[in-house]
């Protein structure tokens, strides 16, 4: 990233909209052209939109400028992901380990080797051919070869933001290199042989990203996704993050939204996360009230005998919080669960399944304006259980499914 850019971003961290938007700028065909390819043109418009949103938020939680990329790519990855399991309802795509004979790249050396001529990127049939192949990639395959070709990351930078390790970063371009030049061949039934390039030539497939990418984010794209959130950053309040009173510690960085809570958790060294801070109330006006209404409301208020609802006491008693606090601490015994959940008179308002063993389930009780949150992942080979709760104001508004999962990750 270049000053300009560093300086941008010390900007929008201290909350100049200015300079966030300037930033946005220069960065939005990048965040549009990384969603697309990670979902569709369609949806990868609003994934760009929500990614954008969700980083001006959170932005004054970044310490260290230089860590922005691939602390934005991370966001617009997990909105991606969120969003596609949303509307497809279908699982992200995986490779068994034993479907590849290829050798794994034992040493983190760049391969700099090329396979694909000139033509391939100079010619539009041959270029349509290289990105049909990669379309059919398994995801984490197409997120090393966009960040690595497109975004020009070092497998470092890619490790962050995959949330994984610079060896298996090495390994999917590896694997997925082999991928494109064997289904290259089959449908060319040409013979591609690997070559040294110059020292400093740009790699055939980097080429082929950008011609992609400028064909497909035009300016008006780019122009609709900012109109599309230029009110909203209007009225959010640039100099608080929506990390709330919440603070989850790990070593990967994580995007978890509960509620209208957003905490992004990451080790000190990698994204520099500051958690806790104050919620601003950004995502609905509060109801005009009258004179009237309030004195009904005050008089309404005085006349039940119901008690206010305040802790999580208040809302289930002091025998079922320490019931519930007991669960939290290790392997839960499901029929007890069970007969807790229903004791409580908790609702199952969600579940999904992770690589087909293993099961999230969401919970919810609600009185007055608090909610209780309870969210259960059952190993379904072991039928280990393990739970946890959260317990706040939100009312109506839940968490998403891939944001439970983030959490019992963490």
């Amino acid at each position: 990233m270049d000053r300009d850019q560093i300086r941008l971003v010390k900007g929008a961290m201290s909350g100049d909209k200015e300079a966030f938007e300037k930033l946005i700028g220069l960065r939005r065909a990048d965040i549009l052209y990384f969603a697309i390819s990670l979902s569709n043109q369609h949806d990868g418009e609003d994934i760009a939109q929500e990614a954008i949103l969700y980083i001006y938020r959170d932005i004054s939680n970044l310490r260290d400028p230089e860590k922005f990329d691939s602390w934005m790519f991370t966001i617009v990855r997990h909105v991606s992901i969120n969003m596609m399991t949303k509307i497809k309802k279908v699982q992200r795509a995986t490779v068994s380990m034993d479907v590849l004979d290829d050798t794994l790249a034992n040493e983190l050396v760049e391969d700099r080797r090329e396979f694909l001529p000139d033509e391939y990127f100079e010619s539009k049939e041959k270029r349509k051919i290289v990105m049909d192949v990669i379309e059919t990639l398994p995801d984490n395959y197409k997120e090393s070869l966009l960040l690595y070709y497109y975004q020009g990351m070092s497998y470092k930078e890619i490790a962050e933001v995959l949330e994984t390790n610079q060896k298996k970063v090495a390994n999917d371009l590896t694997r997925a290199r082999a991928l494109i030049k064997s289904r290259v061949e089959g449908k060319t039934k040409e013979t591609l042989l690997y070559s040294i390039p110059p020292v400093g030539a740009i790699p055939i497939l980097t080429q082929i990203f950008k011609a992609d990418a400028a064909a497909k984010i035009t300016p008006d794209m780019c122009a609709h996704v900012m109109e599309g959130i230029s009110t909203q950053i209007l009225n959010i309040p640039s100099s608080q993050s929506l990390a709330s009173n919440v603070g989850i510690h790990g070593t990967i960085a994580k995007v978890a939204i509960i509620g209208t809570i957003t905490i992004l958790t990451a080790a000190g060294i990698t994204f520099g996360m500051h958690l806790s801070k104050e919620l601003p109330t950004v995502y609905e006006e509060p109801p005009m009230v009258s004179e009237t209404s309030t004195s009904e409301t005050s008089e309404s208020t005085q006349s039940t005998s119901e008690k206010p609802v305040i802790t999580l006491t208040d809302m289930i008693g002091e025998e079922f919080e320490t019931e519930l606090l007991s669960f939290e601490r290790g392997t839960v015994d499901e029929a007890l669960w069970k007969t807790f959940l229903t004791n409580i008179g908790a609702t199952l308002e969600e579940e999904a399944n992770e690589q087909d063993d293993i099961l999230y389930r969401m919970y919810l009780l609600q009185k007055q304006d608090k909610q209780l949150v309870l969210m259960e992942k059952k190993d379904l080979i072991s039928g280990e259980l393990t739970v946890m709760h959260q317990f706040g104001n939100n009312t109506g508004i839940l968490p998403y499914m891939f944001e439970v999962i983030l959490l019992f990750d963490e």
